[in-house]
């Protein structure tokens, strides 16, 4: 019999989190799944616990789901993910970052919207809470109400993350979605959105049983503006077929299609006049206040500093 969920672990590198990610699988309260651990070419010592000590962690939690070990050849996180896709079993997929930290009611919690096309909960930054808005409080059973919703959907962070959600795994399968290896950032925000494009149903739990971990690895990133450039574009397209397949227009918030404040020496290589002509690239219908705003807002400048505390005029800019 197929277990109703496939939790898809990839990790690279991860000796010092691995341990207490099983654990966390381990000690879940729901009881219908598997665990496929992806290593992704581990230089530590992260493929020896998977293949020596696991089992005998497995033994001793009186654990006896299936859990299966896949190495691989380096490839990123993406190419990781999506070999575990392709061999789950499960009627529904969870991601787990291995560094992340996930409490025993996890898969319970995700488990309330079984049946749906969508599953997604809140989540934790590290141990402080991050509430659902309150228009996104659902559920959602129809394609009609999610059309309504979805402009509140897109302009969050939970539709940004693979963690804490369910996936429906025929969905992927049939729509041959995947994450894209030619991604080192925001693959996890297109994969969201592809998804979104082919559902017609949403449950949303507000209990925060995902914990994503900020301490444990260093996360910047230093892309160069075609890699910028590609994301956005990419998220710019998606939207374009998510107003096709929900027949609506969307209004992304500023934010989503402007990603360069990720961008290697991004005050001291780029022009105001640059970071105003790629927010119209991807927002061609702003007025010019909001231009203004956006990138006042986001300090793309050292002037802008002084404009944004009210010293620069707007002409001066």
């Amino acid at each position: 019999e197929k277990p109703q969920i496939s939790i898809i672990v990839p990790v690279y590198n991860g000796e010092k989190w691995i341990r207490r990610c099983v654990e966390g699988i381990f000690a879940q309260s729901y009881k219908d799944w598997e665990l496929i651990i992806i290593d992704d070419g581990s230089k530590d010592s992260t493929l020896h616990f998977l293949n020596n000590s696991l089992p005998t962690l497995q033994r001793d939690s009186g654990i006896d789901n299936t859990v299966r070990i896949v190495s691989k050849p380096n490839g990123g996180v993406s190419s990781a993910r999506n070999r575990g896709i392709e061999v789950a079993q499960g009627e529904y997929l969870a991601f787990i970052d291995v560094d992340d930290v996930v409490e025993p009611t996890y898969l319970e919690v995700l488990s309330e919207g079984l049946g749906f096309d969508f599953v997604i909960t809140s989540f934790c930054y590290d141990y402080v809470p991050q509430g659902l808005p309150k228009e996104m409080r659902g559920p959602y059973k129809t394609k009609e109400t999610l059309a309504r919703h979805l402009d509140v959907f897109l302009n969050t962070d939970h539709f940004c993350f693979p963690w804490a959600r369910l996936f429906k795994t025929s969905i992927i399968t049939e729509n041959s979605i995947r994450f894209d290896t030619g991604m080192r950032f925001a693959e996890d925000h297109v994969f969201n959105w592809t998804y979104l494009c082919h559902i017609k149903s949403i449950f949303f739990a507000e209990a925060t049983p995902y914990h994503k971990m900020s301490d444990d690895v260093d996360r910047k990133y230093n892309l160069s503006l075609e890699e910028v450039t590609y994301v956005d574009s990419t998220l710019y397209r998606l939207k374009g077929e998510l107003e096709k397949s929900y027949n609506k227009r969307i209004y992304p918030s500023a934010k989503t299609f402007c990603h360069v404040l990720f961008l290697k020496d991004y005050i001291s290589s780029y022009t105001c006049s640059f970071f105003a002509s790629y927010f119209l690239k991807f927002h061609p219908e702003a007025s010019e206040q909001e231009v203004y705003d956006y990138i006042a807002h986001n300090i793309y400048h050292p002037g802008l500093q002084l404009y944004k505390k009210g010293i620069v005029s707007r002409k001066v800019m």
